[in-house]
C-alpha cells in the first residue's frame, strides 16, 4: 500500500503485478484500498 500511495503521489496511472499473480484475496483487498488501479496477470503463465 505504501508503494501505491508513493505512486499515486507522482501521478502514476496504475501499479502492475504488485502481488503474486495467486494471492487473489490479497488483490481484491488491494483493489478497494489503492489510489491507483492494480495491474495483473501477465506472469500467469502455470498450467
Amino acid at each position: 500500500m505504501r508503494t501505491a500511495q508513493m505512486l499515486a503521489a507522482h501521478g502514476v496511472a496504475w501499479f502492475e503485478e504488485a502481488l503474486p499473480p495467486d494471492a487473489l484475496t490479497d488483490h481484491q483487498g488491494r483493489r478497494e484500498r489503492a489510489p491507483v488501479p492494480i495491474a495483473g496477470g501477465e506472469v500467469l503463465t502455470r498450467c
